[in-house]
């Protein structure tokens, strides 16, 4: 398959009852594989070196090499899809800041080439709710884009494609000219009838409201004012009732004072106004009952609808907002939070008379209602684009997240709990080893030896290890929130330093850089490299390399003495990395079991190594397995890793 055509294919084929369809460009051959990898599960991706850029696609991430490269096709694209939103994302390494910010991204007509900046790394929910906000407005900029399309057809429909009747009048409402189109409209005999010197009455298309409607424009008219606009009804020889609008206007011909009367067909867009009343009162009806806020202001933040959601959060009526200025619904905002919302709605609003908006507000603050309770709410609020390409609307979307916020503050306090919970039982667990290990000493210095010691050595070592691993447990709720790039040798080489295997020994075959929480990757390793000792020393292995086989349990094999033969080798990986050993390897069927909870092969094993091991690898949103080196030992690949 050629980079032109390397697509992430989703199950659905039909864009537009499948996923987003997005085209990553991408100078960086591999950060745009890794990239594509990430976002196939939730995402129809492309992959391209250069960008193909059409109606089809509805976002496009581009990193800054690629950028540079092809500024001109992405303002081509965005200009030719304009007024639809057509998102770009441009990855960088670097933090965005008020000098990162190149005027170039802003092309003449007022259009921002790229729409938002992400630094990498970033977490993959981040990344996910960024493209969403960005989806979001391209699917409402599809939506207001269709209406005034359609709003366009039905203007060129009445002009164009339906000739008004028109006819001409005397003072007397004598009728003087016609068009065919009266005709066609107004008279049951045919077109080549004679209307002419008959009264309006007479031709019988109109009843006696529309005619004195007739009338008193054509008196307004030849008074030389200017009459409201009004509508009438027609019926047509064919019985069809019709509305049309009047526009008049005085003339004289020949020194006689006529007026014109040309009568133009609205009743298609009477029945639309119809139905597009009736869908506004359906949407006002549901965003009327939905949990949610919705909010939409003019361009000066003056608020122009409040859904009734905002009683629900704060107690008051959305009234009592509606023709107000946004800044009254700081009123219910936490005192402690007021100045900061103050701040985001006032950089909101300069930045959309700057032309500057660059993504999505989104923010989070308390607000207190009526009885004085606090909640959390978290709000989304953008620009309305009309086609012309001005932001003359700011829409908001305010939910109550006060049942997450409270989930994740007992979460947290869960956290706390559990950590001073280790932190005791490891205080009082160890004080009793220390004491049986300080006696253990002092007998070995009177010179006595013998099993019953050697067996507390064991057991103490056992505790020890059991409480390590005990504590490292505990901590694994901790998620890895900032991560770093770290050289897998170092890191390596650091976990092998606190292993004692002094007849070990490891080899690291690449040179590879991987963005990880430093010490979580450490203690992975680590305790990677515990289990190939404890294993792989203590285990058996061919003297061929071959595997043994693992029906019969048989063949050629021998005993490692104290890690003597044994090698730990860790290399890269197609998007990760690999660690494996030349021990007696893992049966097949234990090789899913083993990052279990407990499982453990040695009567002396604590079973929670593994298990650390595949915590710290969901953490970081990677993925493990347990499989068969070349020679038959273990080898754990880890995958879903972003390298450098």
């Amino acid at each position: 398959m050629g980079d032109d055509d390397r697509d992430a294919r989703h199950p659905r084929d039909a864009h537009a009852d499948g996923p987003s369809r997005l085209q990553l460009v991408f100078d960086h051959e591999r950060n745009r594989e890794l990239l594509a990898e990430w976002l196939a599960d939730g995402y129809e991706v492309q992959q391209r070196p250069r960008p193909v850029l059409d109606e089809t696609v509805d976002l496009c991430i581009v990193d800054e090499g690629a950028f540079a490269q092809y500024e001109g096709a992405l303002r081509e694209w965005k200009e030719a899809v304009n007024p639809v939103f057509a998102p770009v994302v441009l990855v960088s390494e670097e933090r965005v800041s008020e000098a990162f910010d190149p005027d170039s991204w802003q092309t003449v007509d007022g259009l921002y080439i790229v729409d938002d900046v992400v630094s990498a790394p970033v977490e993959k929910p981040v990344l996910h709710r960024r493209l969403e906000n960005l989806l979001g407005r391209r699917s409402l900029s599809k939506r207001l884009d269709s209406r005034y399309r359609r709003s366009e057809e039905r203007f060129a429909s009445l002009f164009t494609t339906l000739p008004d009747p028109a006819f001409v009048t005397d003072v007397d409402g004598t009728l003087r000219h016609v068009n065919d189109t009266f005709r066609r409209y107004c008279v049951s005999n045919g077109p080549e009838a004679v209307v002419l010197g008959e009264s309006l009455r007479e031709v019988g298309c109109f009843d006696d409201e529309a005619i004195e409607t007739i009338q008193e424009y054509i008196a307004t008219a030849i008074d030389g004012g200017r009459p409201d606009p009004a509508e009438i009804g027609l019926t047509t020889p064919a019985g069809e009732a019709l509305t049309v609008d009047l526009n008049a206007g005085a003339a004289a011909i020949d020194g006689e004072q006529v007026v014109t009367v040309v009568l133009r067909d609205v009743t298609e867009r009477v029945e639309k106004e119809a139905r597009l009343l009736e869908s506004e009162q359906r949407f006002q009806q549901i965003a009327e009952n939905i949990h949610e806020v919705i909010w939409m202001t003019d361009d000066r933040g003056d608020l122009l609808y409040v859904s009734a959601g905002y009683e629900e959060i704060t107690g008051r009526s959305a009234d009592t907002l509606r023709g107000t200025h946004l800044s009254t619904a700081l009123d219910h905002v936490h005192r402690d939070d007021r100045e900061a919302v103050q701040d985001k709605f006032e950089a909101l609003f300069a930045d959309l008379h700057e032309g500057e908006w660059a993504e999505t507000y989104h923010f989070e603050h308390r607000l207190v209602d009526t009885d004085g309770d606090v909640h959390w709410a978290e709000i989304d609020a953008y620009p309305l684009v009309t086609p012309d390409g001005t932001r003359a609307r700011v829409v908001g979307l305010v939910d109550d997240i006060s049942e997450r916020k409270r989930r994740e503050n007992e979460l947290k306090r869960q956290n706390e709990r559990l950590e001073e919970f280790a932190s005791i039982v490891s205080h009082d667990l160890r004080n009793p080893l220390q004491v049986i290990d300080g006696h253990r000493s002092l007998i070995e210095e009177e010179g006595v030896t013998g099993d019953n010691l050697a067996a507390i050595e064991r057991s103490t070592d056992r505790m020890q290890q059991l409480i390590d691993d005990l504590l490292s447990l505990a901590r694994q709720g901790e998620t890895v929130s900032d991560v770093e790039a770290v050289d897998l040798t170092t890191v390596t080489q650091s976990a092998w330093a606190s292993i004692d295997a002094p007849a070990a020994t490891l080899s690291v075959e690449d040179d590879v850089v991987v963005q990880a929480d430093e010490n979580r990757l450490r203690q992975l390793f680590e305790n990677l490299f515990r289990n190939a000792v404890e294993h792989g020393t203590t285990g058996t292995r061919s003297q061929t390399h071959d595997p043994p086989d693992a029906d019969s349990g048989t063949g050629d094999v021998t005993e490692i003495p104290s890690g003597e033969g044994l090698t730990v080798r860790v290399g890269a990986l197609d998007g990760g990395f690999y660690v494996e050993d030349n021990g007696s390897g893992i049966p097949p069927d234990h090789r899913e079991d083993v990052f279990e909870r407990g499982y453990s092969t040695q009567d002396d094993g604590t079973g929670f190594g593994l298990n650390i091991v595949a915590d710290i690898v969901g953490a970081h949103d990677w993925d493990v397995t347990a499989t068969a080196a070349e020679d038959g030992g273990a080898r754990f690949e880890i995958t879903g890793v972003e390298t450098a």
